[in-house]
């Protein structure tokens, strides 16, 4: 009789990362398992300055879509504490030759602050939509959203602001709106 097959063994879609947008240089580098047709297990990891981000969530396919809440957990490596909890939202892909990316975001900073410093909050959104010009290749137009919470909000009304009424200050730190450009599949 012969011998039985040997099972291979199957491993998780990786993938690395280099990103740079609002929130600076970004190192990534996650993995995705599988737990049945359309469903999995996302987690990542990733580094800016002197944060590092670890994430985790489920990943839902919808057609060409991929669906992906997550939990984070941000950590101040000069400090050595946590600084952050990000509940977020993840919508990625399209049918070709579209790839789009929504990313929605939540930095509850206020938590993890010490008695008597600023308690702050950020929603950061992103997206984009690129059109694939070829398969190492696409480029389309980018908005990137951050507006602050809690004591960051509270910034002084310009002269301007004051006649006009408004009697709170500002909550959005940034609107960005450009380009994006993207390099797939390397290596």
């Amino acid at each position: 009789a012969p011998a039985p097959a040997e099972e291979e063994e199957e491993f998780p879609a990786a993938w690395f990362r280099i990103d740079s947008d609002g929130l600076g240089l970004q190192l990534w580098a996650g993995a995705t398992h599988s737990l049945s047709d359309g469903l999995g297990l996302a987690s990542d990891i990733y580094v800016t300055g002197p944060y590092g981000e670890f994430d985790i969530g489920p990943a839902i396919t919808a057609g060409p879509m991929t669906i992906t809440p997550m939990i984070g957990a941000v950590f101040d490596w000069g400090t050595k504490r946590m600084a952050s909890i990000v509940p977020q939202l993840f919508v990625i892909g399209g049918p070709e030759p579209i790839y789009a990316e929504l990313w929605l975001q939540w930095f509850d900073d206020a938590a993890f602050k010490d008695p008597g410093l600023d308690k702050n909050s950020y929603l950061y959104t992103r997206l984009f939509i690129d059109y694939l010009a070829h398969k190492y290749i696409g480029f389309g137009p980018q908005l990137e959203l951050n507006a602050a919470f809690n004591d960051a909000a509270r910034r002084p009304l310009t002269t301007a602001q004051l006649a006009a009424g408004k009697t709170k200050g500002d909550s959005l730190s940034s609107l960005v709106i450009g380009g994006n450009i993207m390099l797939t599949n390397y290596g």
